[in-house]
């Protein structure tokens, strides 16, 4: 039960990173990034349990988050100028930094 949280956290962390790679429409826009996106959510998710269990330090798991992050919102800002309709892009405002 000692690596509970971590891997909750994990859990918790890929399916907000996945959030700001599939809004708003589902999709993952462009279609291209999906390995990408695969490898970085498995760090990621990997990154909390693992690192969580070692107990290495902290700043490992939270420099992998942040890369993470910084794709997804340079996809949402990719989205938004690229692909996305006028009711994607309202959509969008409210959400991400991309407006």
């Amino acid at each position: 039960m000692a690596g509970c949280p971590s891997i909750l956290q994990g859990l918790a962390s890929g399916s907000f990173v996945l959030l700001g790679f599939l809004f708003p429409d589902g999709r993952l826009a462009p279609r291209g990034a999906l390995p990408l996106v695969m490898i970085l959510l498995g760090v990621d998710i990997l990154g909390f349990v693992v690192i969580g269990l070692a107990g290495w330090p902290a700043a490992f798991e939270i420099s992998g988050f942040w890369m993470t992050m910084a794709v997804a919102i340079m996809l949402q800002v990719y989205r938004y100028y690229r692909i996305s309709g006028a009711v994607q892009r309202h959509q969008t405002k409210g959400w991400s930094p991309a407006s």
